[in-house]
């Protein structure tokens, strides 16, 4: 895996390298350039990212994407998987694509804004909508 700030390798880590504070996160892994200190965390058990390497700003701005956007699967008004069908749509990007952990900062503050709207939606308007689009 190649850094995309530095064109560098990323290594394989330990969640202690990223996380030293964090023991319950020691036995996970992470891929880490160290030198622009960016690094993205790997499905358990794998060694298979779970995004793209994120520095500290893109981080940041994913958190804050979920923060806004998984309410509206998380006991909100649709399922998750209708949720991201429908943040796919509106960031035009192909449905298997749209993850927030492969999103750039432009894509993670228009999944913000999508969730504020979506939320502000009445939940019937919000079906009407989202079954008109999928037809």
């Amino acid at each position: 895996m190649r850094c995309p700030y530095c064109g560098g390798a990323a290594a394989l880590v330990s969640g202690s390298d990223v996380y030293p504070h964090r023991a319950d996160l020691a036995g996970a892994r992470y891929w880490m350039c160290r030198p622009c200190r960016a690094w993205v965390g790997c499905h358990f058990g794998t060694s298979r990212p779970l995004g793209r390497l994120a520095d500290h700003r893109l981080r940041s701005a994913r958190r804050a994407a979920h923060a806004a956007f998984d309410p509206l699967w998380r006991g909100g008004p649709m399922t998750r998987a209708a949720a991201y069908r429908a943040l796919a749509d509106s960031l035009g990007l192909p449905r298997g694509d749209c993850h927030i952990g492969g999103m750039d900062e432009a894509q993670c503050a228009a999944a913000v804004e999508f969730a504020a709207q979506a939320l502000a939606v009445p939940v019937a308007a919000a079906d009407e909508s989202t079954a008109a689009r999928h037809g």
